[in-house]
């Protein structure tokens, strides 16, 4: 399975908060963030978000890895992860 994360621009928010979290100093702009997760035959199983614009894609797949359990039944022992650590 293939972990990496993708962004969408988006425009600045007027709230101070907001923009603090949708910021991403990596490409000086507002994102949001989502991480896909292909398979190696390129069927998409999933695209998984959004996230702040500050995350990078360790972050969250920590955050997924901690919230979503279920993920590990498509997995068996052998198989390879490919994650990119943006």
């Amino acid at each position: 399975m293939i972990w990496d994360g993708t962004y969408v621009y988006c425009y600045k928010s007027n709230d101070h908060v907001l923009q603090r979290e949708f910021y991403s100093g990596h490409k000086s702009s507002h994102l949001v963030k989502m991480m896909s997760l292909v398979l190696p035959d390129g069927y998409v199983l999933d695209l998984i978000g959004p996230f702040s614009g500050k995350s990078n894609d360790s972050t969250i797949t920590k955050e997924i890895l901690s919230i979503c359990a279920n993920l590990q039944h498509l997995c068996q022992a052998g198989d390879v992860q490919i994650v990119d650590r943006g």
